[in-house]
This record gives C-alpha cells, sequence and structure tokens, in this order.
C-alpha cells in the first residue's frame, strides 16, 4: 500500500513562525515586513493548501544574472505580481543568499480585490521552504497588484477593497539609505510604472541618490 502526504488546511498553519521565517535575515530592514497578511489570516477562510512548485521560474532565470552580479550599494526593487514575487522570493533566498524583503500591508480577505487563496497558498507555501540565511544583499519585493487604475462600483459592491498604495513609510527613506551607504536603487517591473512607486523614485533622484528602471517584458 502506497502513503501519502495528508494535505495541510489553513488552520493547521503556525501564522507566527511563518512571519518569522519571511522575517528572518531582514536586517535593518525588519521594519518593512509588516504583519499585517500574516495577522489577517487568523481571519481569513479555511481551505486546502496546494503544493507549491520548487522548480526555478523563467522569472528567476531571467533576473539571475543581474542578482548574481548585484553589489553592495545597489538595492532593489521588483513591483511584480505578488505570487510570482513571493515564489521568487524562495528561489533567490535559497540559491542566492539574497534576502527578499516583502512589502505587502494589505490585510487579506476571501473575497478581497488584493490577494486570494493563490496569494495566501503561496504565502505561507514559499514561506516553509525558505532556509535560514546569512543575507549578501537585499531585494524588495512588491506586489504590482496592490491596486488597480480604475475599478468599478458594481465590484466594489462585490468584493471587500483591501488595495493600498506604498506610502513614505514603506519603503527605505534617503537617509536610511545613505546610513546603510546605499548609492543606487534598480526598478524592475511588470507593465507600466504605479503611481506609488515613481514618486518614490522621483524622491530619490531629487536627493542624489541614482536610479535605474527596467520593464520585464511578458515571458
Amino acid at each position: 500500500m502506497t502513503s501519502s502526504i495528508p494535505p495541510t488546511n489553513l488552520v493547521q498553519i503556525d501564522l507566527t513562525d511563518l512571519y518569522v521565517r519571511w522575517l528572518q535575515g531582514a536586517d535593518s530592514f525588519a521594519c518593512f515586513v509588516r504583519k499585517t497578511n500574516f495577522v489577517s489570516l487568523k481571519h481569513y477562510r479555511d481551505f486546502v493548501l496546494r503544493p507549491v512548485s520548487h522548480h526555478q521560474s523563467r522569472l528567476y532565470k531571467y533576473l539571475r544574472p543581474y542578482l548574481e552580479q548585484l553589489e553592495p550599494d545597489n538595492l532593489v526593487l521588483l513591483d511584480i505580481p505578488a505570487v510570482e514575487g513571493m515564489r521568487l522570493g524562495f528561489l533567490i533566498q535559497n540559491r542566492l543568499r539574497l534576502k527578499p524583503i516583502l512589502t505587502f500591508v494589505s490585510p487579506l480577505h476571501a473575497s478581497g480585490l488584493v490577494g486570494g487563496d493563490r496569494y495566501v497558498t503561496a504565502l505561507i507555501g514559499y514561506g516553509q521552504l525558505l532556509n535560514p540565511v546569512d543575507p549578501h544583499g537585499f531585494v524588495f519585493i512588491l506586489d504590482s497588484q496592490r491596486y488597480k487604475s480604475a475599478v468599478s462600483q458594481r465590484l466594489l459592491r462585490l468584493k471587500f477593497n483591501n488595495q493600498y498604495e506604498l506610502s513614505a513609510d514603506d519603503l527605505p527613506s534617503v537617509e536610511m539609505l545613505r546610513a546603510l551607504e546605499y548609492r543606487r536603487v534598480t526598478l524592475y517591473h511588470m507593465g507600466e510604472t504605479k503611481e506609488d512607486v515613481a514618486a518614490y523614485l522621483l524622491y530619490l533622484q531629487k536627493n542624489t541618490i541614482s536610479v535605474e528602471e527596467y520593464e520585464i517584458k511578458p515571458m
């Protein structure tokens, strides 16, 4: 008789441990790994979690040559869909010793405009796969689906509006970057640059932090 691994439900997950796994290694950037996603999961409806992929993603293969050569004075921002971002975060931590800093600040809701079951599955599945790391670099991962440019009133009546924009408290200040000896910030993004992160890059440029920006083409 063959044995099978019993399915895991959301209610079985130690959310405090999950948060600690994503937080471990964040060092000076620990303040940007918010508890909001993890705390809100206490009130999320229960469901069976599916296994996540351990394999390299196309996005990882695309970015690996750049991330492997990341210099100590260069901070990277990735503005990409959250599920892809969490998979990438697992890969760069375990394979490249780069610490992903999740800047996800939305309360999760089963009917929310941001998140959903795939998002929750990725947050848990990839968090559980993270190996402890002593990082030699940091990559901020933003959710490019954190807000929509326009939402119909009908959709707002059907969904819980947990959209958000990144504020000045969600990304490192110029003073912090200088104190940590960062001179450059590089943004990789999918689709158009969102207004909140565009404003952040402009703020950096006005304060003599070098900024580079690259669009990731559809893969």
